[in-house]
C-alpha cells in the first residue's frame, strides 16, 4: 500500500505536492493542482521551503522503513545496526541466529539499554539476579547503566530480533 506525504504552501493552507512511495522503494511526486508549463502552480509563487524540502535531505528521513526486512540469510556474527542516534539516544537493530556472549563476557555499559524482542527469543543473566531471564516476542526488559549481563542463548532456528535503545 503506498504512502502519501503532504506539502503545504508556507503562504496558504492549499496543499502543494504529494509524495507516494510505493514499496519497495519507489518515490513518486505529484503536483497539485496541475503545474503551468513553467513549472508554477496557477496564480503561485514558487514556494521556497517546498524547494528546500526537495532538495535536503529532510526528504529521505521521511521514508518508511521496516525493522522486519533486510535481514541477512547467513548470519556467522550478530547483526548490529544503528538505526538512529541524536540527543544521547542510540538506536539499533539487532539480529541474532544461535548466538550468544562469549564465555565470560560481560557487557558493562556506559548507558541504560532498554531492549524488547520482535521475533524469536533469548536468555539473558544479569548479574545479581537469581536466575536467567527468558525473553519472547513483545517481552522487554530495561537494563540500567553499569549493570553486568549477557546474553545466554538465543534461538538457533531463527533470527532474533530486538529493538535496543541505549539513553
Amino acid at each position: 500500500m503506498p504512502v502519501a506525504y503532504e506539502w503545504k504552501s508556507a503562504t496558504t493552507s492549499r496543499p502543494l505536492r504529494w509524495a507516494f512511495l510505493k514499496p519497495p522503494a519507489l518515490l513518486v511526486v505529484a503536483d497539485f493542482p496541475p503545474v503551468q508549463k513553467n513549472g508554477r502552480l496557477p496564480g503561485h509563487k514558487p514556494d521556497k521551503e517546498l524547494q528546500i524540502l526537495f532538495l535536503s535531505n529532510k526528504l529521505h528521513t521521511m521514508i518508511p522503513k521496516n525493522i522486519m526486512h533486510n535481514i541477512p540469510k547467513a548470519l556467522p556474527a550478530e547483526l548490529i545496526e544503528v538505526i538512529q542516534t541524536g540527543d544521547g539516544v542510540r538506536i539499533e537493530r539487532i539480529v541474532s541466529k544461535g548466538h550468544a556472549s562469549p564465555k565470560g563476557f560481560w557487557y558493562d555499559q556506559e548507558k541504560h539499554e532498554w531492549v524488547l524482542v520482535l521475533k524469536g527469543g533469548a536468555t539473558l543473566l544479569l548479574e545479581g539476579e537469581t536466575g536467567p531471564i527468558v525473553l519472547g516476542p513483545g517481552d522487554y526488559l530495561n537494563i540500567p547503566a553499569h549493570t553486568r549481563h549477557r546474553v545466554e542463548w538465543t534461538d538457533p532456528l531463527q533470527e532474533t530480533v530486538w529493538l535496543a535503545i541505549f539513553y
